[in-house]
C-alpha cells in the first residue's frame, strides 16, 4: 500500500502548489475526497494528507476563491468525522492571520470560525486564540464587526466559566471602554475662551 500512497502524495504536494488554480484546485479536491476515505477507515496516510492540505491553504491565503473551497471542504470533513483534531488547522491558521497582511477575511472565513465556535473539540485553550483573532477584527474591521461579533459570543457563552476566557474577556473589555473613552475625548469641544475685559477711558 505504501508503494502506491507515496507516489500519489508526492503528486499531491506537487500540484497543490502550481501556478495554475485550476490544477491547485482539481487536486485539493482530490485530496479532500482521499481524506474523507482515509478518515473513515482509519488509514495512516490520513494525517499526512490533512498536514498537506494545511500547508496549502496557508501558504496562499490571498487567493480567497481557494480559501473558500479548503474551508468548505474543512468544514464538511470535520462534520462528518468529528475524530480529526481541529486544532491541527485552527492554530496555523489563527497564526498566518496574525503575521501575513494580506489575509483579509471574508464572509465565508467567519462562517467557518462559526462552525468552529460550536464544534465539539475545541479546547479552551484554542478558543482564546479563536477570541484574540476575532476582537482584533471586531476592533478594527467596521463593515464585518456584527459578522465577528457571532463566533465570539459563542466562544464566550460556551467557555464563560473558564478563568483564561474570564481574563479575556475582562481584558477586551476594558481596551473597548478606552477606546470609547479616547473618542469621546476627541469630541468633546474646547472649553470657550474668556473674553478680556478692555478698560474703559476716560474722555
Amino acid at each position: 500500500m505504501e508503494e502506491l500512497t507515496n507516489p500519489i502524495q508526492l503528486v499531491f504536494k506537487k500540484n497543490s502548489r502550481d501556478r495554475a488554480r485550476p490544477v491547485r484546485l482539481v487536486t485539493a479536491a482530490c485530496m479532500f475526497k482521499l481524506l474523507d476515505k482515509f478518515s473513515e477507515e482509519k488509514n495512516s496516510a490520513a494525517p499526512i494528507i490533512y498536514k498537506a492540505l494545511i500547508f496549502a491553504i496557508i501558504e496562499s491565503p490571498e487567493e480567497q476563491t481557494v480559501r473558500e473551497m479548503y474551508l468548505l471542504n474543512f468544514t464538511q470533513l470535520f462534520s462528518i468525522h468529528q475524530s480529526v483534531p481541529i486544532k491541527m488547522l485552527l492554530e496555523p491558521l489563527i497564526k498566518a492571520n496574525q503575521v501575513q497582511d494580506t489575509f483579509f477575511f471574508c464572509t465565508f472565513d467567519y462562517d467557518f470560525l462559526t462552525f468552529v465556535a460550536k464544534h465539539p473539540r475545541l479546547k479552551v485553550e484554542n478558543s482564546i486564540q479563536m477570541l484574540d483573532l476575532l476582537a482584533r477584527h471586531y476592533l478594527n474591521d467596521v463593515c464585518n464587526a456584527s459578522a465577528a461579533a457571532v463566533p465570539f459570543m459563542i466562544i464566550c457563552s460556551r467557555f464563560c466559566n473558564e478563568f483564561t476566557c474570564q481574563e479575556f474577556i475582562l481584558k477586551f473589555i476594558t481596551i473597548c471602554l478606552n477606546q470609547l473613552l479616547a473618542l469621546d475625548a476627541l469630541d468633546v469641544p474646547p472649553p470657550p475662551k474668556k473674553s478680556k475685559s478692555k478698560s474703559s477711558k476716560s474722555l
